[in-house]
């Protein structure tokens, strides 16, 4: 009986919803003073200018800027065919 109310409980405390307050903002429209307020921390404004700036879309894929000698990083699925041809960009 114990072990069925375990897995009771178990069930349960899985089947709860998530809550989460996080969203999904855009670096060019960050809710600075709502996050501020919320967790008592706020990105400077030349920090998330820093951060857009250094985001990359290459085809339908994401990237970022990771040196100042213009290397990216994404996934190796999104340049997987300049990988395999040898194209040099």
């Amino acid at each position: 009986m114990i072990r069925l109310r375990s897995l009771l409980l178990v069930a349960l405390v899985c089947a709860s919803p998530a809550l989460g307050d996080e969203g999904m903002w855009l670096l060019n429209d960050f809710p600075s003073a709502k996050v501020q307020a919320a967790h008592g921390f706020g990105p400077s404004q030349e920090w998330l200018d820093r951060v857009r700036l250094g985001a990359v879309k290459l085809g339908g894929c994401s990237a970022s800027f990771v040196s100042t000698h213009g290397l990216v990083m994404t996934n190796h699925h999104c340049v997987r065919e300049c990988v395999r041809c040898g194209a040099r960009w």
